[in-house]
Formats: structure tokens, sequence, C-alpha cells
């Protein structure tokens, strides 16, 4: 059978968006903005998948061409050519008989149709989203992308510490219902093993939101689907990141020591010395393991450690699937808060410059840390005014409470009741 070549339109548009260094999600922002509607992440993400069949020729973008013309400030005619029907120089795009089930217009209604849907705000049930998406990949084709949704995990990867607990529990909770129906298919190997990779990253990712909070069974059943799947497809370092990530997890949840330290040690014996993010998400949790428990001598060993695999890993900005100097400084930070160990006194102000202000939840936990060891060093009335001003300035998670909490235990006697710490405390119940 012949191959035939991608259209000359869909090889202009890619050319078009990267000549201007725009990438899908940014492409999308603007479509949207061009006809007037708000970029949210969800929209975003369901027209940037649309896109990648555009750009690829599958699809033409009838009913997007005139916005595609406008953002690039191009003639449309100029900027595809022809037009759906017209035979063109690189091959013949036309319309199959509308009653087709098969036909690209029949794929095009159907994809706009949940387009539309998704961009008026409609809530899906998740119990009844599958047999949703069933009918629209039914409709659409059996192009199956897994770098599209590697693309989405990076993507909620950079969004996660940018957005409020809780954001995209929704979102990530669609896209795990959607992979679970693509598993449903016969597929190649290649395709099930990447989908089994993807369905891992999007359980471990749920399974923070469920943790932030406070849905401590449901992180916990989140974060097991995402160990089996892990290691379902093969992925090394997969299986030692979900490990890993779950035992920081369990530790911000004041889960037990012992369940802490066991998870970190699987993530430990799958990616030895290597220089992993999963490794060292591990370390970090032994250290925070050790430290709630006062075992500052344990603390600091797991620290070294911790310290050493960063020094290895590449410089990267903050997201939720990587490890680098700001999360170390801020293990630091944290282990310090536990223990008062003056080897680590000056992590918080170091994690505090590191860290961008946009990453608010790290930067809030990272002042009421700060909080801490002011009325320990007897700031009583600059300590309680901190912790106060940073739980109201923004939602607050498990892990934030957590540390809240270590302000109230750090006051001496006769500052308990102040009415700054019955505050304080009024705010940690209400959070709680």
């Amino acid at each position: 059978m012949e191959v035939q070549q991608r259209p000359k339109w869909a090889e202009r548009i890619q050319a078009e968006r990267e000549r201007r260094g725009w990438g899908k999600f940014e492409m999308a922002r603007r479509l949207l903005r061009a006809i007037g509607v708000e970029p949210t992440y969800q929209k975003v993400k369901h027209l940037a998948r649309q896109m990648a069949r555009w750009e690829a020729g599958q699809h033409f973008p009838r009913d997007w061409a005139d916005v595609y013309a406008n953002v690039f400030g191009v003639q449309r005619e100029e900027l595809f050519g022809w037009e759906v029907g017209v035979p063109s120089p690189m091959g013949t795009v036309k319309a199959s008989p509308s009653g087709d089930p098969g036909s690209d217009e029949v794929r095009r209604r159907a994809a706009m149709q949940l387009f539309t849907t998704l961009s008026a705000g409609a809530a899906v049930a998740p119990a009844n989203i599958d047999q949703v998406l069933a009918g629209i990949e039914a409709a659409l084709d059996d192009h199956l992308d897994i770098d599209e949704w590697d693309a989405i995990v990076h993507e909620y990867g950079l969004q996660l510490p940018l957005r409020p607990p809780g954001a995209f529990i929704n979102d990530i909770s669609a896209d795990i219902v959607a992979v679970g129906v693509l598993l449903k298919r016969r597929l190649p190997e290649d395709d099930r093993t990447g989908l089994l990779r993807i369905g891992a990253g999007l359980s471990s990712l749920l399974a923070t939101t469920q943790a932030d909070v406070g849905n401590a069974s449901a992180a916990r059943s989140c974060a097991a689907t995402a160990r089996r799947a892990a290691d379902a497809s093969g992925d090394v370092r997969l299986r030692a990141w979900v490990r890993g990530r779950a035992a920081q997890e369990g530790a911000w949840a004041c889960r037990p020591p012992s369940v802490v330290t066991a998870l970190a040690k699987e993530a430990i014996q799958i990616g030895g010395e290597n220089p992993w993010p999963g490794v060292a998400c591990a370390q970090a949790a032994r250290a925070y393991a050790a430290a709630q428990c006062g075992d500052t001598v344990q603390a600091e060993i797991a620290l070294r450690k911790l310290e050493a695999i960063t020094e290895r890993l590449p410089t990267q900005e903050v997201t939720a699937l990587n490890f680098g100097e700001p999360k170390l400084r801020w293990a630091q930070a944290y282990a310090f808060t536990w223990t008062g160990s003056s080897q680590y006194k000056d992590a918080i102000p170091q994690a505090l410059a590191l860290y961008p202000p946009s990453v608010r939840g790290a930067v809030a936990n990272l002042k009421l840390m700060h909080a801490t060891e002011l009325v320990r060093q007897h700031y009583i009335d600059d300590g309680l005014e901190k912790a106060i001003r940073t739980l109201q300035n923004g939602p607050t998670s498990t892990s934030r409470i957590s540390i809240a909490t270590k302000v109230i235990e750090a006051l001496p006697d006769k500052a308990r009741d102040l009415p700054a710490a019955q505050e304080l405390r009024n705010l940690l119940t209400t959070a709680a």
C-alpha cells in the first residue's frame, strides 16, 4: 500500500507554529483567545490533542481554519491553499459521504462535539465517562500517540506545583479513565506498555493531589495502582519514582515511619545508586521520617545521601516529576524544623531564595517553617503573625497543616494563651 504524504496545509500550520516558538499548548491558548474563550487547562489540553491530529494531516481544521489564519496573521487561502474536497498536489483530501461512520466529517463532528461540551464546563461523572469516551474513540480513529500522552503527564507535572491543592483531581481522573478505555483495545505490546507507564504516572500524580486535600484512603489506593502499573510497564526508573513519591507523600501525611521507610527502601533497592528523581524522593522521605521521630543522626545520613544524588541530577525547573537543588534545600529545611539541627539552620532562607514565588505551596510551607524557627528564637509575635498570614493567604494542604502544628508546639507555655496563638489554632481546626 502506498504511504500517503502529509498534506502541505498540515506541514504549513505546524511550521508556522514552530517558527513562532509556540508549543501545542501555547497555540491552543491563542486559538481559544481568538474566539473569545477563556483558555482553562482542560480546554487547552483537549484542543492541543485535536491540533496534533490536524498537524498530522489526519483531519482538516474546517471550523478552525479562519481562526488559524487570524492567529498567524495570514490569509486563509495562503495558509491552507485548498479546502477539504479539492484535490491537492500532494494527494486528495476528500470528505466521505456523511452517513459513513468512518468519514472525516463524522469524525470531525464527534471531536468538535466533545470539545464544545468540555469548553462549556459540563461535568461528566467519573462513573459514566468511560462510556462517553468509548463512543468518542470509536467515532474518531485508532491512532494512539504515546508521545502525546507523555506530554500530558509532563504538563501536569509542571502545573501541579503552581495550582491549589486538589485543582487537578477531576482532570487527572478523567485522563486515567481514558487510558483505561484505551487499554481495553487489542494493542501492540509497545503501545500497551507505554499506556501502562502513562497510567502509572497519572495515578501517582492523582495520589499526590488526593493526599494534598487529606483524602488519605484515596491517595493510598492511587499510589498502589501506580506501583502495579509501573511494575507491569517494566520501566525501572518509573518503578523507583512512584515508590519514592509515595514515601514522600506518606511522610507529609504523617503515616507511620515504618510504612514510609519501607516504601523508600523499595525505591532505593530498585534504583540503587543511580541519580534518579525517584531515588532522591526516597532519600528525602527517609530524612523526613527520621526527623519526625527526632532521630537527628539518621535524618542527617539520609540528607547527605540525598545531597550526593542531587549533585548528579540535571538542573531543571521545579515540577512534580523531578528533583533538584530547591527540593534538596526544602528537604533540609523540613528536617531542621523537626530536629533543630544546627547543620541545616540556613536551609530555610536558601530554599526560599531558590523557589520561584509561583510555586506557592512549597513557598507557603517554607514560610511556616520559618515561623516555627522565629518562635523557637523567642520572636513569638513575629512567628505567630507569619504563620497566621501564611494560612490566611492561600489554600491549605495536609503537609501545610502538619508544619503549622509545629509552630504551636514550639510555643513556650506562657505564650499558649495569647490571642494570636488561639487564632492560629482556630485556623488549623478549620483547615483540618
